[in-house]
């Protein structure tokens, strides 16, 4: 190859490799035309790009994609190409700061045409996202236990679906449904949540089936389900208020309770809307009649933030232990 370049230019010159580690080669074609062609290549990352150089500052690129251009004092313009890997495939890698993810595309624009976008999140989730020349794409996410699973076509990795996932199992349904639902499996389901750093752990102990939703942004959701059809689902926020819904059949009726804790009270709200209200420290109790001004309090006392610098939302007077009749009773 180089002897032909030799015939089609005026001098071919190839440096031993530099760079802090001596990895980069670098070889200079000068054309007839006054034009420098430059290959830079990176022997340890298998990598390379081409450069450009004329006298008269009209640079051009080789092989596609965004270009930098740079100039010195008396000479022309030069233009690097793309990074290319070691089949010929133009790469770019970038990292979001916030998030931590790392993102390489790489892009056969000198073949198939094909698109390959891998991301690999903090927790260890990789997702990549192959797009074709005909505008079709495939997904696969691959968790941190090396399960690789390939999303629907109407899935989305990039977070649009997951809250709207993460309320339907807070209302009580559960992952198998949601699939049923989405005509998708439970897998690609789990694999959707993951995507977004929303990792599912399942489990069955002494009959009791069990469904966690971890890091959920921002709330913790899990869900276990009995032998005899009791549901409880759990959610815990950013704060650390917990929200506790109980659903089970009695007698042909399903019955939901409620319980919310948080600021040292828990609050349980029946099926038929009558609350009690335990102060956890104490154990002392009053029971709320559904609708009353005690109740708006009640509610109003496990919904404000003590530490909040709002005053609008900080910590308020709440009623002391001498004053029950200001809760309903």
């Amino acid at each position: 190859m180089l002897a032909g370049l030799e015939r089609a230019s005026d001098r071919v010159e190839t440096s031993a490799p530099t760079s802090g580690n001596r990895d980069v080669r670098k070889t200079t074609v000068r054309l007839h035309d006054g034009r420098t062609v430059s290959e830079y290549d990176d022997l340890q990352h298998d990598s390379y790009y081409i450069s450009v150089k004329t006298p008269n500052g009209q640079g051009g690129g080789q092989g596609g994609g965004q270009e930098k251009a740079r100039r010195r004092p008396g000479e022309g313009q030069e233009k690097a190409g793309s990074v290319r890997d070691g089949q010929v495939l133009r790469t770019n890698v970038s990292r979001n700061a916030r998030t931590g993810a790392v993102t390489t595309r790489t892009d056969d624009d000198l073949g198939s045409g094909d698109v390959v976008e891998r991301t690999r999140l903090a927790s260890g989730v990789e997702i990549d996202r192959t797009t074709h020349r005909d505008g079709s794409s495939q997904t696969v996410v691959t968790t941190v236990d090396g399960r690789k699973t390939t999303l629907g076509a109407g899935q989305d990795a990039m977070g649009k679906d997951s809250p709207a996932i993460a309320r339907a199992v807070e209302r009580g349904d559960s992952l198998d449904a949601i699939a049923a639902r989405q005509g998708v499996g439970r897998e690609q389901i789990e694999a959707e949540l993951a995507a977004v750093g929303l990792g599912v752990r399942s489990g069955d102990k002494g009959g009791v089936k069990s469904t966690e939703l971890v890091a959920a942004m921002p709330d913790e959701i899990s869900r276990s389900d009995d032998a005899k059809g009791k549901v409880t689902i759990d959610v815990v926020d950013g704060q650390g208020r917990r929200r506790r819904t109980i659903t089970q059949d009695l007698d042909g009726h399903k019955r939901k309770t409620v319980e919310e804790t948080f600021n040292g009270y828990t609050l349980t709200t029946a099926a038929d809307g009558h609350m009690r209200l335990r102060q956890d420290a104490t154990g002392r109790e009053w029971t709320i009649k559904a609708g009353s001004a005690g109740a708006a309090l009640a509610h109003t006392l496990l919904a404000i933030d003590p530490h909040s610098r709002d005053a609008r939302t900080g910590k308020i007077d709440c009623p002391g232990s001498d004053r029950d009749h200001a809760w309903g009773r």
